[in-house]
């Protein structure tokens, strides 16, 4: 089981977001329409969490919204669930996740103030000791340490790490959820080793990636794009994206116009490999 769901996430994986109502209230399943787009191409995706909603879910949404992504994406995909928290927290959440038959959990970054190195190690594992999903470790910045992966690498629990690191076999993409015509072709470049075309792909996509990383209108903080650049752009494909929620905000009007131009260049250019 381990080393199947190990060769799983050798592969590309579509990190979606949540699509609230009009007013930001609860959640709307007509995204689910989005699924059939990853399946045209015929190879398996691993639809997750969207991680810079996910603090703005409540414990009651976290359920339906892995439920949806499993009843969506049937035995076409991997599930993974997000959970973060204390240890009884993340149990609670992974038994609804497994009531839903997600495949495995995410472990979100710690959000503690002050955290010890060997205590991080003995919380992750302890998440491995008391859940029976398997386990993928969400690494971001220096909030993981490199010495608290190597020690949970001998925990045949956690099949994963989501990290950005030279020589990974798989990636994600959240642009993927309404430019799967860009992500797709790249992936399958970077498969086969062809790393000048990779290039390419990349410098084409570039664009679109500098806007998720700006802060956004009014603010400093890194990032601030991330989520509403992939909320409007799913609107331009013509899905439902939904507005942001808290503490999330919606693009700025400027920024919207530059999304429409990258997304129209995008939809020009040509990622035949």
């Amino acid at each position: 089981m381990y080393e199947d769901l190990r060769e799983h996430f050798e592969t590309i994986g579509f990190t979606t977001a949540v699509p609230f109502t009009d007013d930001a209230r609860s959640i709307t399943t007509r995204w689910t329409r989005t699924s059939p787009r990853w399946r045209r191409r015929g190879r398996p995706v691993r639809p997750l969490r969207h991680t810079g909603e996910y603090y703005s879910l409540t414990d009651a949404e976290r359920k339906p919204v892995v439920e949806i992504h499993v009843e969506a994406t049937a035995d076409d995909a991997t599930v993974v669930a997000g959970a973060a928290g204390n240890v009884p927290e993340i149990r609670d959440l992974a038994e609804a996740y497994e009531v839903v038959v997600a495949d495995a959990l995410r472990a979100m970054r710690p959000d503690h103030t002050y955290i010890h190195e060997q205590d991080l190690a003995d919380y992750y594992h302890r998440i491995c000791d008391d859940i029976d999903l398997l386990i993928v470790i969400y690494k971001r910045g220096l909030t993981v340490p490199r010495s608290v992966l190597v020690d949970l690498s001998e925990r045949e629990e956690v099949v994963a790490v989501k990290f950005a690191i030279e020589g990974a076999t798989g990636y994600t993409t959240s642009i993927g959820n309404f430019l799967p015509e860009a992500t797709l072709p790249l992936f399958d470049v970077l498969d086969a080793g062809d790393w000048d075309q990779a290039r390419e792909f990349q410098r084409a996509l570039r664009p679109l990636e500098d806007l998720r990383e700006e802060p956004g209108a009014g603010s400093t903080m890194s990032a601030g794009n991330n989520a509403p650049v992939i909320n409007r752009g799913l609107k331009l494909a013509k899905l439902n994206g939904g507005p942001s929620r808290e503490p999330l905000v919606g693009l700025s009007a400027e920024d919207e116009a530059r999304l429409k131009e990258i997304y129209a260049h995008l939809g020009v250019t040509s990622f035949d490999a």
